[in-house]
């Protein structure tokens, strides 16, 4: 339940980042998107009985990142807003990759018992 809670406040921190400029920010809203789907992984791994909590953890740094690199872009440090993006962005992918691992897993484990 602890997890699920702070996944919504990732949620929320996700959603309350604005979008700066249109053409420049496109990887910023992708960023969203992929942070969003990667949320999405971790409660189905949640709701299958997985632990998540490392995964959570992840989420929080991913989505930190992502405020940082739109507060750079806004500021109009693009170069660095990237790199920041471009680290949320390969964390978002691990993150997916584990939740759906973790799922199978946490199913796996349902059907046999153990």
């Amino acid at each position: 339940m602890i997890s699920l809670l702070c996944l919504l406040l990732i949620t929320y921190a996700i959603l309350r980042v604005s979008t700066v400029k249109c053409e420049s920010v496109d990887f910023l809203q992708d960023l969203k998107d992929s942070l969003n789907l990667a949320f999405e992984k971790v409660l189905e791994a949640e709701r299958a009985g997985a632990n998540v909590t490392a995964l959570v953890a992840r989420l929080n740094e991913a989505a930190s990142l992502l405020l940082e690199a739109n507060l750079l872009e806004s500021n109009g440090k693009h170069n660095e807003a990237m790199e920041a993006a471009d680290a949320a962005a390969k964390i978002s992918e691990e993150v997916r990759d584990q939740a759906s691992r973790l799922k199978a897993s946490a199913i796996s484990n349902r059907r046999t018992g153990c």
